[in-house]
């Protein structure tokens, strides 16, 4: 089973409460992306505080993809990925279509909203085990414990003995 197809049998978003295996979910990472149309001055360095200006969601620049135009000529247009997004809704999204990001020095206004992008699998809880303390999802578990269980239990010598 591939990747995607495991996102698909355990959607980010269910009613249930969700958890990440200790073996393959990994550390849970929130991220951002938007498209901006038009640019301003200069490029926004990585690692720089990006903020809207109308709903004051906010991100670190972790990268700037620049497809068209150019900083200079306030035609720039692109892609900005940020780490850290705060102000994320309810469905993902980040700042809103046409409003203005700021930036020490310089701004971009937005083309659509951004997204959050997320990596890290999460499980339903109801198909998690917790083991000594950490959480496995069930091939995981069966993968790693259930022999282990099975060669520690406990037997007695007597059923080994030859009968006489």
């Amino acid at each position: 089973m591939g990747l995607e197809e495991i996102r698909t049998v355990y959607p980010d978003r269910t009613e249930s409460p969700q958890r990440s295996c200790t073996l393959c979910g990994g550390p849970r990472i929130i991220k951002a992306e938007f498209k901006f149309k038009t640019g301003t001055t200069a490029a926004p360095a990585v690692g720089a505080t990006i903020t809207c200006g109308t709903s004051g969601d906010t991100g670190v620049v972790e990268s700037v993809e620049l497809y068209s135009g150019a900083w200079a000529s306030n035609t720039a247009a692109g892609y900005i990925n940020m780490t850290s997004p705060t102000g994320l809704d309810d469905d993902g999204y980040w700042g809103g279509d046409a409003e203005t990001a700021t930036y020490s020095g310089g701004s971009v206004v937005l083309d659509g909203n951004g997204y959050m992008k997320a990596h890290g699998l999460l499980y339903p809880e109801s198909d998690m085990i917790k083991f000594r303390g950490k959480w496995y999802c069930r091939p995981h578990f069966e993968f790693r414990w259930r022999q282990k269980l099975r060669d520690e239990r406990k037997f007695k010598l007597e059923e080994f003995k030859a009968d006489e």
